[in-house]
């Protein structure tokens, strides 16, 4: 291990990591209950809100309007138009899991600013990936996802946004090139009325060409106890989610490997369409799609033993991209591909560039 790289325990221990744990305290809704609301609510086409200790709401569109919109307790209605928003891209294999919503929830409360959460195109998310074609298909995926983002903000009919939405468009794994995808359609699309505040995306699986099968094995190589190891906020938030009888024996641990897996298999088929576009190593031409000033407010995260994302491959990329990404912004981390699974990951990697979310 490189000493010198920041670790886990270093995101934990940040300021960012901080004001996650002081979010998570505020909660009076536990992992459970957010776990049972979201699988109760995945299928349809409108959702109730959360209440929150504070008194306020989170408002949520639901599943089936294509994106998650959580808003922040405090009012936003009749005051100033809302001008900021993140936006959090899923990684593929966990499209509708609980802890993503968790992820959000924690988000919207220690930004305060409504959070849009887009789901991995499984067979169970309200978007479907259209059929592989050549030329630009992340930018096509991209150019849809924005219009998605666009149809949950005219859906607010209480709640005014400002002329020039600033997104904070983030994204781990295959999110990581979606969120990516909608950043360099933005260039092409000024007419949306978006502006890039910050792009932070990490564990891209696009850095690397190699076959199906090759994909398969290293997106499949990880196991759910490392999910566990690092999907967590206070060492209780993601085994309550997954492991409602507290940390697994290796019984458990087994049937959850075996249902991790089970996962994987299922929504291969879901995103072969993104899988083939992974394979063709576009994440050079992605940067190349960015305008300028999204490139200076973009971090590219790169895990040290990442087999999905190797980093040699990573920082080959951004070289060839090198007149147009500044080298500061590719941040080397101590983890593997679940690294992405630390809810303050974004926020802890915009600090150490000086880039406010």
């Amino acid at each position: 291990m490189d000493s010198s790289l920041p670790t886990l325990d270093d995101v934990m221990a940040s300021p960012a990591g901080q004001k996650f744990r002081d979010a998570e305290s505020q909660l009076t809704l536990t992992p459970k209950h957010i776990a049972s609301w979201v699988r109760r609510q995945a299928r349809h086409t409108d959702a109730l809100g959360l209440s929150v200790a504070c008194g306020g709401h989170f408002i949520t569109l639901g599943a089936g309007r294509r994106v998650w919109t959580i808003f922040p307790p405090k009012p936003i209605t009749g005051s100033e138009p809302v001008a900021e928003a993140i936006v959090i891209c899923h990684p593929s294999m966990n499209g509708m899991d609980p802890h993503h919503f968790y992820k959000g929830l924690a988000t919207c409360l220690v930004t305060g600013k409504p959070v849009f959460m887009i789901p991995a195109s499984t067979r169970l998310s309200p978007w479907r990936l259209p059929k592989w074609q050549q030329g630009n298909y992340l930018g096509y995926i991209g150019t849809c996802l924005l219009d998605f983002v666009r149809e949950a903000i005219s859906r607010q009919k209480y709640i005014t946004f400002a002329d020039k939405l600033r997104l904070h468009l983030q994204g781990w794994s295959q999110g990581g090139t979606l969120a990516l995808a909608m950043a360099g359609s933005l260039k092409m699309r000024s007419s949306l009325n978006f502006e890039v505040g910050s792009l932070v995306v990490g564990g891209l699986p696009n850095v690397k060409e190699r076959g199906r099968r090759e994909l398969f094995r290293d997106v499949s190589s990880v196991g759910f106890m490392d999910y566990v190891a690092t999907g967590q906020l206070n060492g209780q938030m993601y085994t309550s989610l997954h492991c409602p009888n507290g940390t697994p024996d290796l019984l458990g641990t087994l049937r959850m490997n075996a249902k991790l897996f089970g996962d994987i298999v299922a929504t291969w088929r879901d995103n072969l369409p993104l899988h083939e576009a992974f394979r063709h190593a576009s994440l050079g031409q992605q940067l190349v799609d960015l305008s300028a000033e999204t490139l200076k407010r973009t971090v590219i995260v790169s895990a040290n033993n990442d087999p999905v994302s190797p980093a040699s491959w990573v920082y080959r990329h951004v070289k060839d991209a090198s007149d147009f990404l500044p080298r500061a912004n590719l941040l080397r981390v101590e983890g593997t591909h679940t690294f992405g699974e630390v809810i303050p990951w974004p926020f802890f990697a915009a600090d150490q560039v000086g880039l406010i979310i």
